[in-house]
């Protein structure tokens, strides 16, 4: 394999001190004992703009004793590595821009009083510090609207509200080595039920961290991915990890002493229903616990985003590292974070920049790379960069840089990285899915479904093909894609695509992709009765059951309601072409304002307000409404204001019928 060095000075009289370790470095030993002191996990991911988190970065450094001063610091929009030393009171929130890290200085580094607030901020990293009596700012640490977050090495304990949570819309959290200890509602990843914002947000995970002598919200999660290891739960309580609203839950490997309800499904237990969330058990140990330890048996793979079996210990050795190992430190006031991130996975670029942000004084840098138990020793420079070539795809590199300093070299952590496969992977919808035809686009609107796919190997660019056939040819070419998405707009109920991407070079030359396919469900339309429960969902439509004698007059016991943002409810007409008076059922309820709409294929025919808030099952009749045979007919609505704009049925009576 060729690697070469660009645009840094090679420090050649440092060769020989290197040679001793040419091609002789052994890999870490596995299991979080032996993990990097980087973060690992969802703060990592290359996603919304940011190569995973860095905080301050190569950004200025400033030490801190007072809270004016860091107030000013954590409050300025350039990236700043914010060091505190010693105990500082506030009595006001802590605003913290972009591109911050807030480090203690020693195991005492303390914030009292105030708690750290973040609104609409991204890259920041809070390490090595306890945070306490927080009671004017409700929450220890308050993070809305924030994405790619790192927080390690800290104590939270005494808050008014909550000590850590993680709302409005916020992204891609990794909480290691803290200790949330005596506390009521102790960590959020969600905004409640109802919240649009949060729809497709709230991944988190959670690893080396000790919950102890707490209540609930350890954490809990709705909406989004949660990915919860190794960590040590004693005398839970209420219960431990809470789950709700189609939430994906993986614990895995965590230990569980005296803990009321390791797991809580929080609102429902009905797996049709919007507030329904999934938590799997895996590899834990529950030692005097009680109640739920089971879970419902389904979560998702954290490995479709990031690496991590090489950080997992047995769940028998985490009280021990945990007691040993988590809150704050004199070690852990440094820093040195590799981009790619430790453990990242689908690395597009073959020729690509290592980086790495090092707090400490250090003079230059030696660079290990490898592919397997040894690791090639490749130059030594004095800026955090090096450049690669010709990585190979589908390849686990292993890296490291060692730092020399005045008083000598230090060895350091072994990262890992993976490159993606030559073709492109990864395909959404799932290959051999039933995928939903319609996805919620924001909080008043769907949209078709789209394709997606993790780029090839140095891929610039895509060509995407899509049709009924599973060999794809010309005519089924959709066009080029930028960027790994593709959106081909209305596809037919009842039909199964076949799709590839095909991944196009820097020279112009294409890789061929594999071909995946995914199937679109179908339901039929007729004249009389149409169940709202019987049609095809999309977006953020989801069951809902009455029983019968209620006051509402449902029809057939079930509604179809809306949970956060905007949902579709389609159905093929299958009788002859035909003029119908079309009736859509739906429940005006106490509160709100909803918007209901009919579509016909793509023809808008009627868009109307719930909003007499009549609390009753209400009729609106749309007269004349042309239908052929195999138009699709569509209801798309959204919840504003409360209201969660329930369907309950769809009446078609035709023209020929009107006299009956």
């Amino acid at each position: 394999m060729k690697f070469r060095l660009m645009g840094w000075t090679v420090l050649v009289g440092m060769l020989l001190l290197a040679a001793q370790g040419f091609c002789a470095a052994a890999l870490e030993q596995t299991g979080l004992e032996h993990l990097a002191d980087s973060p690992l996990g969802f703060a990592i991911v290359d996603s919304l703009g940011q190569n995973g988190v860095t905080g301050g970065g190569r950004g200025k450094a400033v030490v801190v004793t007072d809270f004016a001063e860091l107030r000013k610091y954590a409050a300025s929009p350039e990236p700043l590595t914010i060091f505190i030393k010693g105990t500082i009171s506030g009595q006001s929130d802590l605003q913290v821009a972009s591109n911050k890290t807030l480090i203690g200085m020693g195991a005492d580094a303390t914030i009292k009083g105030a708690g750290i607030k973040a609104d609409n901020a991204y890259n920041i990293i809070i390490r090595n510090l306890t945070i306490t009596e927080v009671s004017r700012s409700s929450d220890a640490i308050a993070l809305r609207g924030c994405h790619h977050v790192w927080i390690d090495h800290c104590e939270l304990t005494g808050a008014s509200d909550g000590l850590l949570d993680f709302t409005i819309g916020s992204d891609y959290l990794t909480v290691s080595w803290t200790i949330f200890r005596n506390h009521d509602k102790v960590s959020l990843l969600n905004s409640g039920t109802n919240h649009p914002e949060d729809y497709g947000k709230n991944k988190g995970t959670f690893y080396g961290n000790w919950f102890d002598n707490t209540v609930q919200r350890n954490p809990r999660i709705g909406y989004g991915l949660g990915h919860i290891f190794n960590n040590y739960y004693s005398n839970i309580t209420s219960y431990a990890i809470g789950t709700h609203t189609r939430a994906r839950v993986l614990a895995e490997n965590n230990y569980f002493l005296n803990v009321n309800n390791p797991f809580s499904q929080m609102y429902s237990g009905n797996d049709w229903d919007a507030n329904y969330g999934d938590i799997e058990s895996r590899g834990n140990i529950f030692d005097k616990s009680r109640g739920n330890t089971t879970g419902t048996g389904r979560s998702f793979d954290p490995g479709f985003y990031y690496e991590y079996a090489f950080a997992l210990s047995e769940a028998a050795a985490v009280p021990g590292l945990i007691m040993e190992k988590a809150g704050p430190g004199e070690e852990y006031g440094h820093l040195i974070i590799p981009v790619p991130g430790n453990g990242a996975v689908d690395v597009a670029e073959g020729d690509l920049e290592l980086a790495w942000f090092d707090t400490r004084e250090v003079e230059a840098w030696q660079v290990y790379l490898g592919t397997d138990a040894g690791l090639d020793y490749l130059g030594t420079v004095t800026e955090p960069s090096f450049q690669l070539s010709n990585l190979q795809p589908d390849t686990v590199y292993f890296w490291r840089v060692d730092a020399v300093t005045a008083q000598g070299t230090i060895t350091g952590s072994v990262w890992r990285f993976k490159t993606v496969p030559a073709r492109a992977s990864k395909p959404l919808p799932q290959d051999g899915s039933i995928a939903a035809p319609f996805d919620q686009l924001n909080a008043t609107t769907v949209k078709p479904v789209e394709l997606s796919w993790v780029p090839g190997l140095n891929a610039v660019a895509h060509d995407v093909y899509l049709g009924t056939g599973e060999q794809l040819g010309s005519g089924d070419y959709l066009g080029r894609a930028v960027k790994n998405v593709y959106a081909p707009g209305r596809l037919q109920l009842g039909t199964t695509y076949f799709w590839r991407v095909d991944s196009v070079l820097p020279d112009g030359s294409i890789v061929e992709g594999e071909v995946w396919c995914f199937a679109l469900p179908i339901a039929y339309a007729k004249a009389g009765r149409l169940e709202a429960e019987d049609m095809v969902v999309g977006g953020r439509y989801f069951r809902e059951f009455h029983s019968r004698g209620g006051a509402l007059d449902v029809s057939n016991q079930w509604v179809m309601k809306i949970e956060a943002g905007a949902g579709s409810l389609s159905a093929v007409w299958s009788d002859p072409d035909t003029v119908c008076d079309i009736s859509i059922a739906y429940l005006d309820q106490s509160t709100g304002v909803g918007t209901i709409a009919l579509y016909v294929n793509d023809t808008l025919i009627d868009r109307f307000l719930a909003n007499q808030n009549t609390d009753r099952i209400m009729v609106r009749t749309i007269p004349s409404v042309r239908l052929r045979t195999g138009d699709e007919v569509r209801i798309e609505a959204n919840s504003q204001s409360k209201m969660l704009t329930r369907i309950d049925y769809l009446e078609f009576k035709p023209a020929a019928k009107q006299g009956d």
